[in-house]
């Protein structure tokens, strides 16, 4: 199955840039002889799987993707650093939420291109809140949720398990983590599905892929990947809603 690999993406901290940028979203053929996965119980610290090797954290299901080399697509992220672009835009001019689209995120986007980056850096930081910009917004979750009370919901449930998730995938990641180095965000992106009002207790529509993985290499220069369980759309971007397991 093919994935859509972003790969090279623009260093944290560095200014926002579009023209010019280092590597791009490409579309990679499958390779012949795909990895299977397996699954990693949700709630133990989750297990790094290397790339072409078992998946652990993975749906149980053949995946396949293709990176660009080493050379041309890692990057080091340093923890701490500031974001590396600014977040769309979610409230208008008087402060009142802008409403949903039914636009089909492009992976082709800066906002896109530094989800990867933010995510690596937070949990070789261990510290979710440089990758909380990057997850579902609150002001979305509250019109896209037919539930009662959704911002506590948000709050004690799915950014509390954010913040679990990235602490152990941190703890997986072992030492020395000042080597590792970012590689890119595989999306299987002939997967995304437009969830439809009522599909899953929602209110509003929004696009969801399952099961990306987070690549990057290690001391020993290995390839890895951490699962990135799901991802929803806001107004046209895609958002981490759950990042290993759904609860």
């Amino acid at each position: 199955m093919p994935w859509t690999t972003l790969a090279g993406c623009q260093p944290p901290g560095s200014p926002t840039a579009r023209a010019g940028e280092p590597g791009a979203v490409t579309a990679m053929p499958a390779p012949s002889a795909p990895p299977t996965t397996a699954a990693v119980p949700v709630g133990s610290a989750p297990a790094v799987s290397e790339v072409g090797g078992n998946d652990p954290g993975g749906n149980g299901a053949a995946t396949s993707g293709a990176l660009l080399p080493a050379a041309s697509a890692s990057i080091a992220v340093a923890p701490g650093a500031p974001p590396a672009v600014t977040p769309p835009l979610l409230l208008d001019a008087a402060g009142s939420p802008l409403p949903q689209t039914d636009a089909r995120p492009p992976l082709d986007g800066s906002w896109f291109r530094d989800l990867g980056p933010a995510l690596f850096r937070a949990i070789v930081a261990d510290d979710a809140d440089l990758a909380l910009p990057h997850f579902f917004p609150v002001v979305a979750y509250e019109q896209v949720k037919a539930i009662a009370r959704p911002a506590r919901d948000w709050e004690t449930r799915l950014v509390r398990l954010f913040r679990r998730d990235i602490h152990q995938y941190h703890l997986s990641l072992g030492k020395p983590q000042e080597q590792m180095r970012y590689e890119g965000l595989e999306v299987p992106e002939d997967r995304a599905k437009y969830m439809k009002p009522g599909s899953e207790g929602n209110r509003l529509g929004y696009w969801r892929v399952l099961r990306s993985r987070l690549t990057y290499r290690d001391e020993a220069d290995r390839q890895r990947s951490l699962e990135v369980t799901s991802l929803i759309s806001w107004r046209g971007e895609w958002y981490v809603v759950h990042l290993h397991g759904f609860e």
